[in-house]
């Protein structure tokens, strides 16, 4: 991602988390003037990140078995938060979002699927982008919010 952002000046992107990778990519996102590396941040400050974002990204490698049959907060936090989504093509939810139109699948092993995603949302007018934002936003609350999978839960609770 920071070689294709580097490629985009007129892009930019925040990067946030920890781990063994941390140092490295607050180095190699320090030389990008469009990248901006917050490290270990509150659940609190990621949603806030994600809020001025245009698109999330749960980019998760196909050939590791958990990543085939996750289903990440990511992708409810991006239905919630109205923004489109970037997953890779193998993985748990690559159906989800390609049945709901809620973002791209794109190969993992593929820089340019990942440009030419982002470069298509990128082209979004304000207008499309309300528009995704309202659909996915009602979506989210009608089928994955935490009050409709409470009701779901409880009613099956309630016939076992």
């Amino acid at each position: 991602m920071l070689n294709l952002v580097a490629k985009h000046p007129g892009w930019s992107f925040d990067l946030a988390g920890f781990g063994p990778l941390a140092e490295e990519l607050r180095e190699q996102a320090s030389r990008l003037p469009n990248v901006r590396f917050h490290g270990r941040v509150s659940y609190t400050k990621a949603l806030e990140i994600e809020a001025k974002a245009h698109v999330l990204f749960a980019l998760y490698d196909p050939s590791l078995p958990n990543h085939r049959y996750s289903s990440p907060n990511k992708l409810f936090e991006a239905m919630a938060l109205g923004k489109p989504i970037l997953v890779a093509r193998g993985t748990g939810m690559d159906t989800l979002v390609e049945e709901e139109e809620l973002g791209y699948v794109v190969d993992y092993v593929s820089p340019s699927d990942v440009e030419k995603a982002l470069e298509e949302i990128a082209s979004w007018g304000p207008e499309k982008r309300k528009a995704f934002a309202q659909r996915t936003q009602s979506l989210f609350k009608e089928r994955y919010s935490w009050e409709e999978m409470a009701r779901r839960l409880l009613k099956l609770y309630g016939e076992v």
